[in-house]
């Protein structure tokens, strides 16, 4: 499905909002990949190219399902981690579900279902369509990548990766296992690097944190620092994976454990996630305008 979308077709399927949030087509020295949200599987608010239109449903799916283990993780850590029970996941999220997505990519019609508690009424769906809802709610908060990984540049030097070590902005990600194992993890008491892909069973997914649930929980459940090297693939296909990055809603309010210091996850993100990092480097009047 994805390397259908390579060349100009790619490009074309993409669209910002709220900034530099965006859907669709996205790329890097290292990799591409499509950025998919909730309300990408909407045939009437970006038409896919023809070549690639069979392909929605099946994206959309994968998303579906991602989204719906990686809330289900998200609501067994905070019940699990003592710093993080003041945190309620359906507040965190937003009332953003996956259920009137998988229908959608299902072609089935939206009938006012509901998931996690959270109802969206057939008015609130009209709106959201048409476009009438704020910029922040165009698209879902929640991000599934599909990545298709690219070969190492001749140009390359010994200390640049396909992906450079960074940790992700959400909640959690929750990633399948890769085409090609790669995924270098480093240990954050020593600063080993451990190598998780190679160790899953059939059956296995990665689960790891990222930077708003280490301010949720105080530090006690860190965001994990990881990259991916270059991938010597000799005659295989170019590595490709999936990871879903649940994150809470830009207008989630976020309280550490001690509940001395609160704000919402858009300024979690803009004063601190994507303008303090020194893996973030887009900025502009002090804010990043890259994706979050």
């Amino acid at each position: 499905a994805l390397r259908t979308l390579e060349g100009t077709a790619g490009p074309a399927l993409s669209a910002a909002f709220d900034g530099g949030r965006y859907v669709g087509y996205g790329s890097d020295p290292g990799r591409w990949w499509i950025n998919w949200r909730e309300g990408l599987e909407d045939e009437q608010r970006m038409p896919w190219p023809a070549h690639a239109r069979a392909h929605r449903q099946a994206l959309a799916r994968a998303y579906a399902h991602s989204e719906t283990a990686a809330r289900a993780a998200l609501q067994a850590v905070l019940a699990a981690v003592p710093a993080g029970r003041h945190a309620s996941a359906d507040a965190l999220l937003g009332g953003a579900h996956a259920t009137l997505a998988l229908a959608r990519a299902n072609d089935e019609p939206l009938d006012g279902s509901t998931h996690a508690g959270c109802p969206e009424s057939a008015p609130t769906r009209e709106a959201r369509m048409a476009g009438a809802d704020p910029p922040e709610r165009s698209y879902g908060a929640t991000v599934q990548r599909f990545l298709v990984y690219r070969d190492k540049p001749a140009t390359s030097d010994a200390t640049s990766s396909a992906s450079a070590a960074h940790a992700d902005l959400g909640l959690l990600t929750l990633a399948p296992p890769s085409t090609i194992s790669a995924l270098e993890v480093f240990e954050p008491w020593t600063g080993r690097l451990q190598h998780p892909e190679a160790e899953l069973a059939k059956g296995e997914w990665l689960l790891f944190a990222g930077e708003t649930l280490g301010f949720l929980t105080g530090g006690d459940v860190q965001a994990a620092i990881h990259r991916v090297p270059w991938v010597e693939r000799g005659a295989r296909p170019n590595r490709c994976a999936a990871p879903l990055f649940l994150r809470a809603a830009p207008w989630a309010v976020l309280r550490d454990p001690s509940g001395s210091i609160e704000l919402t996850c858009r300024e979690l993100m803009e004063r601190h996630c994507v303008t303090r990092r020194p893996w973030r480097g887009v900025r502009r009047g002090g804010l990043s305008v890259g994706d979050w």
